[in-house]
């Protein structure tokens, strides 16, 4: 079992690299709008320190006809800052070759859970729709992961870069069912975040296995980004889900994410 704790400042780190502005992280009035009574780190934050705990236990040797792993992550309550939480390493059984928990150290409710499996191999990205990414933006952005989080593999920062292509990608918003939710003069999905209160609660990552090695530089020209279909269940006025995924492509390797966030209902 191992303490975690997390203050505005690893918000404002996390933010700084991923994009992810969103208020309630940072705004004590704009978290109390959306119904928190106090700041919360983003579950993104956390979740560094979650999937370098679950990689760091696996126990099962990886042979050479395995060569995809899976991270499922489920986000079920905020993590506010400046608390105390429990991360617990949870059982490798079954398919599953490693897991752990986060929960409150005051009532011990599980707040976001992880665990790792083999996995078959994502689907072809031939005729995906291609998300871009400046060099100079690469280069930078390498920079800054390296620096805040040091001890991390390849695929968290792939992880990481495709959450932030996801929320920051314009193109995405070409895609017709996210066009509908944004509102008149609204150009990102940061401006609906304003507007609707936007939880994470779910995310899978499938990656090969040689991206599980420390970072190594990325030169631009040897990786591929995608923006993935999407998918809307309901009504953002109602309350909806929202999936959106992404793909990268580093010389032969792939890797997938797919982020489910629940959206809505409207507060205004």
């Amino acid at each position: 079992m191992k303490r975690l704790r997390y203050t505005l400042a690893d918000a404002r780190q996390w933010a700084a690299f991923s994009g992810d502005d969103n208020p309630i992280h940072f705004d004590l009035a704009a978290a109390r709008a959306m119904g928190d009574g106090r700041l919360s780190v983003h579950g993104m934050r956390a979740l560094l320190d979650v999937k370098r705990d679950v990689q760091s236990r696996l126990t099962n040797p990886l042979t050479g006809s395995e060569r995809y792993l899976k991270c499922v992550v489920r986000l079920r309550r905020p993590l506010w800052c400046d608390s105390d939480w429990l991360l617990t390493p949870g059982a490798a059984k079954n398919r599953v070759l490693s897991a752990a928990s986060v929960s409150s150290s005051q009532d011990d409710e599980v707040c976001l859970s992880c665990q790792m499996s083999l996995a078959a191999g994502p689907e072809s990205l031939t005729g995906k729709q291609p998300s871009e990414l400046a060099p100079k933006t690469l280069l930078a952005l390498q920079s800054h992961f390296n620096s805040a989080w040091p001890d991390l593999a390849q695929w968290q920062f792939l992880d990481a870069l495709l959450f932030r292509q996801l929320i920051s990608d314009p193109a995405l918003l070409r895609q017709a069912n996210i066009a509908t939710l944004l509102g008149a003069g609204e150009t990102s999905l940061q401006q609906i975040f304003t507007r609707y209160p936007v939880l994470q609660t779910h995310q899978e990552v499938v990656f090969d296995v040689h991206l599980a090695g420390k970072v190594t530089p990325i030169w631009p020209e040897s990786l591929s980004l995608w923006l993935l279909p999407s998918l809307v269940v309901g009504q953002v006025e109602q309350g909806a889900l929202v999936r959106i995924a992404a793909a990268a492509q580093l010389d032969n390797l792939i890797m997938t994410n797919v982020v489910t966030l629940k959206v809505g209902p409207m507060t205004n």
